[in-house]
């Protein structure tokens, strides 16, 4: 039979039980003594050796995939890695790159003296931070003054934290059958789309393409596009190779088989992409900035006394001018608006677009043996201008394009000429021509109405474009013959 105070040899009594309770996990603090008995209601019992606790519930060396917040703010998810010191109980949080990164620090927030190995103390290596590991919800909480802190734009996301996906194959397709029948007449048309793709390695490769057929005329199975494409995100762009169009953004959109480097948006932090004006001011004292537009709050912040800059604010349609409130510590107000209408071709402050493609001219499933280029720029230099420039070259051809888009209080305003100059073999003679593109939209904020203009007109006779001139001087008979057909080797000076 069990003795009754043998089953009482290790049976914590309720006290015991809420000052475990009280400790939380951490990796480090102050020093405290705890007593082994509180444990034990039979105080002959042999003692256990709690030392390891005297600096809280203490967290096992090791790595644990856990969140970290700064000042209250999740930035993401890492690996963290807990080491125990040589002689000491305690364990201590390692300062590695992975962490640091993750916290994005300015240089001042780090200490002067030089650690070795690869694994100095967190607490040590950023002398300004306070730290706590919940061990439970693995969660750091990493506390650092605002001045030690890089300022990134709302919706920022490290280039470090970027994922590639999973690997991953798709095929979709688009089919139709029609049929008509009219009295004695009838005819059938079947149509296929395929749209297939498959992501690997970090690496995106992408096909489309189509085949139709009807009565009496079966087309062939035309390949619209096959590229591979892949993200470099030190230019913010991405890397294209294989068959492709460009953007058309600027210059007259043309396909390709060859390479491009374009920008891409996409890499920006979502407060930036798009157009939003940058708004300065000064605060005489420590203030409140409201920005509203339309009557609905878009960003609200606290500023000290000096100048100040808000240039994350989020894009919003149309527009609409932004009312700014400064208000003082003293209850003093003062407001201004700053006039917003956007348009596709309108950059933030400081920002730029860019694309540069080269290979050989494609049209359907022909490639043409005439080497191309394409390069457009274009540079947000204020609130209020955008500079847009482009090029398209090729043997016995070149156009050149210079433009500006204008934000005002009257809405905003796009404009670019294209100067071409096309040489034709055939003929002996060669072409210098222009033209102008147009568009404005704005808002009338008292009926919400948005309004938009688009005037597209070639004013030169002697304008031609890129296809114009290849197809003219192809010694492929067949091509020269579509080219007639579909009436393209013409000046255009339509509006």
């Amino acid at each position: 039979m069990i003795k009754p105070h043998l089953q009482s040899r290790f049976k914590p009594s309720l006290l015991s039980l809420l000052l475990l309770q009280s400790f939380s996990f951490a990796y480090a603090g102050e020093y405290a003594e705890f007593e082994p008995l509180l444990l034990y209601q039979n105080q002959d019992t042999q003692s256990v050796d709690l030392s390891r606790f005297n600096y809280g519930n203490p967290v096992p060396a090791g790595r644990y995939i856990a969140d970290v917040y700064l000042n209250n703010k999740l930035r993401g998810r890492t690996e963290l890695q807990f080491v125990q010191l040589q002689g000491q109980n305690n364990v201590v949080l390692c300062a590695d790159s992975n962490l640091l990164n993750l916290l994005d620090l300015k240089e001042t927030a780090f200490s002067t003296k030089r650690f070795e190995g690869d694994c100095p103390a967190f607490d040590e290596r950023v002398t300004v931070a306070k730290s706590h590991f919940d061990f439970g919800e693995l969660r750091l909480d990493v506390d650092i003054p605002q001045a030690f802190i890089m300022q990134r734009p709302r919706g920022y996301i490290s280039p470090l934290q970027w994922q590639q996906g999973t690997p991953v194959a798709f095929v979709r397709y688009d089919a139709n059958y029609y049929r008509y029948q009219y009295g004695d007449q009838h005819s059938q048309q079947i149509y296929l789309g395929l749209n297939a793709g498959v992501n690997l390695l970090g690496w995106s490769i992408r096909h489309r393409g189509s085949m139709s057929w009807a009565e009496q005329k079966k087309a062939p199975y035309q390949s619209i596009s096959t590229y591979a494409q892949r993200e470099i995100a030190a230019l913010r762009g991405q890397f294209i190779i294989g068959d492709f169009y460009t953007n058309g953004v600027l210059m007259d959109s043309i396909a390709i088989r060859g390479v491009q480097l374009s920008s891409d948006d996409r890499m920006l932090a979502t407060s930036i992409r798009g157009y939003a004006p940058t708004i300065r001011g000064v605060a005489n004292s420590n203030a409140v900035v409201k920005v509203t537009q339309n009557g609905t709050l878009l960003r609200e912040v606290n500023v000290p006394a000096g100048a100040f800059e808000i240039d994350d604010l989020f894009p919003t349609g149309y527009g609409g001018d932004l009312q700014v409130e400064v208000l003082e510590s003293n209850g003093k107000k003062q407001t201004f608006s700053v006039p917003y209408t956007a348009t596709a071709q309108l950059l933030r402050p400081g920002y730029s677009r860019y694309q540069l493609a080269v290979g050989r001219y494609r049209y359907a499933n022909h490639i043409f043996k005439e080497n191309v280029a394409q390069g457009s720029w274009q540079y947000g230099l204020n609130n209020f201008i955008t500079l847009n420039l482009g090029t398209t070259l090729a043997k016995n051809y070149h156009s050149e394009l210079i433009g500006v888009a204008l934000n005002s209080a009257i809405g905003a305003f796009a404009a670019n000429a294209t100067f071409s100059n096309a040489y034709f073999t055939q003929l002996q003679q060669r072409y210098r021509g222009y033209n102008v593109s147009f568009s404005y939209n704005t808002k009338f904020e008292p009926t919400n109405t948005n309004v938009t203009l688009a005037n597209y007109r070639y004013l030169s006779r002697n304008y031609y474009g890129l296809q114009d001139v290849i197809f003219s001087n192809s010694p492929d008979k067949s091509s020269v013959r579509v080219m007639t057909e579909n009436n393209s080797y013409r000046p255009k000076n339509h509006l």
